[in-house]
């Protein structure tokens, strides 16, 4: 183990970059061996690792870096090409000396057996593709030599422009799975890559791991630009500066104090004073002298109380620009921070190009992995967190959407696919790419899992777009797999992706067409700081909501609560919104009935989309907290995003507004299958020739339970009313081929549709408009310019 720290944490970063250079440039090399620019790239890196390995006495890396220089020369050289086999072997090697470099830094043993390794890359030792030996070798280690760091401390030169600062990260692997042995035992070598061959012999059976036993990627260390450290340095200064203005601040309340004990001593004088006036009053002899030392004490307190209103005054104005100063330092000194903490997408898209690599082997597939964007940049813990969603995504990819050669052959396309990886930045996020060109998804197949796993009724999947039914596969435990393999089937990938873009108040769009492709857009905050909470009482416990999903705040009377479809309701900002009781969502035991019989707070939530209210006992306060993640056995909990510590110094539990919002939906989706075996919603037919406002009016309608249909003007109406029976229309005035009006005239003239109701929905206001519409033989007249969800949705019902 490396002792001195500086050089632990120095040589960390230096061999994981070494080792990344060696495996991007094998990539390339096995597309094109004859690509000298690379090889002599490789060989550099080899070469470096070594010196570095030995300087710090790390032999066995030095030893395994020595033999891979010896392999690399001849190719650097353009004397041979190196073969499929021989970067299979470089490949396992690497995997070793990644353990051994772990080994030396943190003094965990890495049970890795050098001797096997060492005849693995001189061809003298077959290799499996698990990374184990063949048979059982003892562990032998290289000869020792004395480490630099036991002698002396060498001295390395300083970087002008960039310096290394550890920042406690831990690069970890998936944990060991467990394994139980059925022959003699074999001593783990190498760390188990991800692709497979058929075994020649019966191997162990081994235990599946679950996505909870993943142990989290992070980043140890991190290249930072001095400049951004002399930045923070300034501010730093500043810092201290008022910070000694703060502890002069304390030495003049200090004198307050003073000025205040002098005034109590005056104040026993005056009482002294007092009691003499007393007994001088009593026998008549009130002297000159006794007047003359109350005047005086007088003026003593008089000086005093002006002294110390000037104190106070100054004390008022210093320390108010004191706290003003340092709210603009600690904003510069977060801010640089922030900056240091910012790390481009290539520090996780390098990950890739291995993964891809042997996922290749283990599917037979052939692809090329595209990455671009890999400058943009991004918090240091969105990038450690993006890594297992991209993992996901791009397995997902590989396995499901990119078809075999053959396959892609039959279909006319190239036999390589193509597998991108983008990076973008677009109004302070982050936009990540994740396409390929395989078969797009199967929304007859997606629906068909649906109907088999009981998520969703025929009649709902019926009811879907393309879009929502692309939803379906980031719900927990959907697969489209009916076996579950390496890869993927276990339907836990894919909620991963969504749990972790709604962690981050992000969103996720998927585009898919057959036979084309797939595209899932991952939009991301850059920066993952602090949040702005509302901090709520429910059942005397306090609860976070994230106060970037708060509508609005109110209290609501009983009298106020109406039923829409079997639904509590409330009108808030002239909509009406579903309220629920909080407390009947949080699985919480309490003894308090979920009924309003006093005005009680009601909070709208909104996702974007939907709207809810949620009815609580009290809103407390408003606070900036820094918000962490459960982890553990309670990393994925419904309704919870994470959890906080408050000013007052309590534990808080921080709501998801998304998760609650979709529990309450599925609840009111679940009544509503109920009740469709007895009651057919009402089909009202819209005419407007705006598609921007038909859409705006279908989704107001279908969101309060109404089937609607568009007619794109006067004439299509007609004939849909021919067609089609429908409960009422809602219609323009000015349309083209036939207007408003006529259509109205046109279907009072028929028997058929005397009683349909009829309602105008029209830009046209003035009077006469609104009696020709009238005379027409409208039931309502309503005005665009003065429009009202409400008053539309309260007009109809009067009809219907």
């Amino acid at each position: 183990m490396i002792e001195d720290k500086e050089l632990s944490d120095l040589f960390k970063v230096e061999s994981e970059e070494h080792i990344s250079q060696i495996e991007d440039g094998l990539l390339v090399i096995e597309k094109d061996p004859g690509d000298l620019e690379t090889m002599h790239t490789i060989f550099r890196e080899a070469h470096s690792l070594k010196g570095a390995a030995r300087m710090l006495g790390v032999n066995d890396v030095e030893t395994i870096a020595h033999i891979m220089e010896e392999m690399l020369g001849k190719a650097s050289r353009g004397e041979a090409r190196v073969t499929p086999e021989q970067i299979d072997r470089i490949y396992m090697a690497l995997d070793s000396v990644k353990k051994l470099v772990d080994e030396a830094v943190t003094g965990e043993e890495a049970k890795v057996d050098i001797l096997y390794v060492i005849e693995v890359l001189n061809g003298t030792q077959a290799m499996n593709r698990k990374g184990s030996a063949l048979k059982p070798v003892p562990h032998v280690k290289a000869p020792s030599q004395p480490k630099i760091s036991e002698t002396k401390k060498p001295d390395i030169p300083e970087a002008p422009k960039q310096v290394e600062v550890p920042v406690q990260i831990e690069k970890t692997q998936p944990q060991a799975e467990e394994v139980q042995p059925q022959a003699e035992e074999v001593k783990p070598v190498f760390p188990e890559p991800a692709l497979e061959e058929k075994p020649v012999a019966k191997q162990p059976t081994v235990k599946p791991k679950t996505e909870s036993h993943q142990d989290k990627y992070k980043i140890d260390t991190m290249r930072v630009d001095s400049g951004k450290l002399d930045a923070l340095m300034v501010q730093t200064g500043e810092l201290i500066v008022t910070k000694l203005r703060i502890a002069r601040r304390l030495k003049d309340i200090n004198d307050i104090q003073l000025h205040f004990e002098d005034i109590q001593k005056i104040n026993f004088e005056a009482k002294k004073i007092l009691k003499e006036f007393e007994s001088l009053e009593k026998t008549g002899s009130l002297q000159r002298s006794v007047v003359t030392r109350l005047q005086g004490i007088f003026n003593d307190h008089r000086e005093k109380l002006e002294v110390m209103e000037n104190l106070l005054g100054n004390l008022q104005k210093t320390s108010s620009n004191d706290s003003a100063k340092l709210d603009l330092i600690a904003g510069k000194i977060e801010d640089g921070i922030q900056k240091i903490r910012m790390l481009p997408l290539s520090s996780v898209f390098s990950l890739f190009n291995r993964t891809v690599r042997d996922l290749c082997r283990t599917t037979e597939k052939e692809i090329n992995l595209v990455t671009e964007g890999g400058n943009i940049t991004a918090d240091k813990q969105i990038i450690e967190d993006l890594k297992d969603p991209l993992m996901h995504l791009v397995r997902n990819a590989v396995d499901h959407g990119i078809e075999p050669p053959a396959e892609r052959i039959a279909k006319s396309k190239d036999p390589t696919a193509t597998l991108k990886l983008i990076g973008k930045s677009l109004n302070n996020m982050v936009v990540i790419e994740i396409s390929d060109d395989g078969r797009g998804l199967d929304v007859e197949r997606i629906k068909q899992k649906a109907l088999e796993k009981g998520l969703f009724s025929v009649e709902e999947l019926n009811a879907m777009d393309d879009q929502k039914v692309f939803f379906i596969i980031f719900m927990h435990g959907f697969s489209t797999r009916s076996q579950v393999d390496a890869l993927s089937g276990r339907g836990v990938g894919m909620d991963v992706v969504k749990t972790f873009v709604d962690n981050m108040k992000g969103n996720i769009e998927i585009s898919s067409t057959p036979n084309k492709g797939t595209t899932f857009t991952l939009r991301l905050p850059i920066r993952f700081s602090t949040t702005h909470v509302l901090i709520i009482e429910v059942d005397k416990r306090h609860y976070a909501i994230p106060i970037d999903y708060v509508v609005l705040s109110k209290m609501i009377q009983p009298s106020e609560v109406y039923t829409i479809e079997g639904k509590n309701t409330v009108t808030i900002g002239n909509e009406p919104v579903s309220v629920i009781f909080l407390k009947d969502y949080l699985d919480i035991e309490t003894t308090q009935s979920s009924s309003l019989d006093s005005p009680h707070p009601c909070i709208t939530i909104s996702d974007g989309n939907r709207k809810v209210g949620i009815i609580v006992d009290n809103i407390l306060d408003k606070q900036e907290v820094i918000m962490k993640p459960l982890g553990g056995v309670l990393q994925r909990v419904r309704n919870v995003s994470g959890g906080t510590i408050l000013e007052s110094g309590n534990v808080c539990i921080i709501l998801n507004p998304k998760d609650l919002i979709q529990s309450i939906i599925k609840k009111k989706i679940y009544f509503e299958i109920q009740s469709e075996a007895t009651y057919q919603e009402p089909t009202i037919l819209v005419a407007e020739d705006s598609p921007t406002i038909a859409t705006q009016i279908k989704r107001i309608l279908e969101t309060n339970g109404y089937v609607v249909k568009v007619a794109v003007d006067g004439e299509d109406a007609h004939k849909q009313l021919m067609e089609s029976n429908f409960a009422a229309l809602l219609t323009d005035i000015e349309m083209p081929n036939m207007d408003g009006l006529t259509l109205t005239k046109l279907l009072r003239k028929s028997e058929k549709f005397k009683e349909l109701p009829i309602i105008v929905l029209t830009s046209l206001g003035s009077v006469g408009n609104i009696k020709a519409g009238m005379d027409a033989g409208a039931n309502a007249y309503l005005v665009k310019s003065s429009f009202n969800q409400f008053e539309l949705i309260q007009t109809i019902k009067r009809f219907i």
